[in-house]
């Protein structure tokens, strides 16, 4: 961002985010990339759309909906 001062673990997550969707290069992945920003977390490992996966420090479950690239948690 301008102007706006990010933590060093704000950082790092956005670094390890970055790669993560440069790895994969495919619309999964930046879908998985839409959903994880929104999210704030990272993806454990790579899953198709649609499927449930676990995420690396909560065990919370995220869901992409492919039509609308929506991020669902689920409790």
């Amino acid at each position: 961002g301008s102007g706006e001062s990010e933590t060093p673990n704000e950082r790092r997550k956005s670094e390890a985010v970055a790669a993560v969707s440069f790895m994969f290069r495919s619309e999964t992945a930046r879908l998985w990339f839409v959903a994880e920003r929104e999210a704030g977390k990272l993806v454990r490992r790579r899953q198709e759309r649609g499927k449930l996966v676990d995420c690396r420090r909560k065990r919370k479950y995220v869901r992409v909906c492919c039509r609308r690239e929506q991020l669902v948690c689920l409790q």
